[in-house]
């Protein structure tokens, strides 16, 4: 494949990718207008949080903690944080494993 051919087809794969975000984060607010917001759904929503952000450190720390001391992959912090917080952000990690990130707007 030549290198124009990968870039427009990567082009291709991220402007679907942002049109199916586009759709679901349009149908997720008809969704909220559709739904009746009481105080204490919001609560265990806000609540939700901390809780989903602990049990994804625990679920990938654990693992990357045994896979360092085995050996099998050395496990860095930067990635400990990307593999925790992916779900927030869209996270890039170029060929040498080098992790940024690129949030809304960016």
């Amino acid at each position: 494949m030549s290198a124009t051919t990968r870039q427009y087809l990567d082009n291709f794969w991220e402007l679907l990718d942002d049109i199916l975000n586009a759709v679901l984060f349009a149908l997720v607010g008809l969704e909220i207008v559709a739904v009746h917001l009481d105080w204490q759904y919001a609560v265990a929503g806000l609540l939700a949080i901390p809780i989903v952000l602990a049990a994804r450190l625990i679920s990938v720390a654990v693992p990357g903690a045994t896979f360092h001391v085995v050996g099998l992959l050395p496990f860095q912090r930067n990635v400990l944080a990307a593999l925790t917080w992916g779900g927030l952000a869209r996270w890039d990690i170029d060929r040498a494993g080098v992790v940024t990130a690129r949030f809304a707007g960016a």
